[in-house]
């Protein structure tokens, strides 16, 4: 014969020894929607940026770890000091450090020049002259 026991929004079907769990619809949505809200979420990935030239906004939207708030940040201190000239002048934007620096560095562009030639390239060339 089988049990039924009403916890909550799940009921427990029992009979003989197999639990079956049943969620209303709207719960079914509601997880479906949580799980693919928390799948797109960590499909974010950072574009490389030219910080020297973008926007707050897409710098804030194009580096991972940086929000809009530290973007405007970046967009103030180059308004106000001039272009960055490495990556790691970053860390002398207020509410940037060296970890942060070191996740988004590979992401970062100085100029919109791509350099297609290899540094290793450069260094076995000069050696072998």
């Amino acid at each position: 014969m089988a049990k039924i026991a009403l916890v909550g929004d799940i009921r427990l079907f029992t009979n003989h020894n197999y639990n079956f769990f049943i969620i209303g619809k709207l719960k079914m949505k509601k997880l479906l929607i949580v799980l693919f809200a928390s799948l797109c979420s960590f499909n974010v990935i950072a574009t490389p940026v030219n910080i020297n030239t973008a926007d707050a906004k897409t710098i804030g939207e194009s580096l991972s770890g940086i929000g809009l708030k530290k973007a405007e940040a970046i967009v103030k201190y180059r308004d106000e000091k001039g272009p960055f000239k490495t990556p790691d002048d970053l860390v002398n934007v207020a509410g940037i450090g060296p970890k942060t620096v070191e996740k988004i560095k590979n992401d970062v562009l100085l100029s919109d020049a791509v350099n297609t030639e290899p540094k290793a390239d450069k260094k076995v060339d000069q050696k072998a002259k």
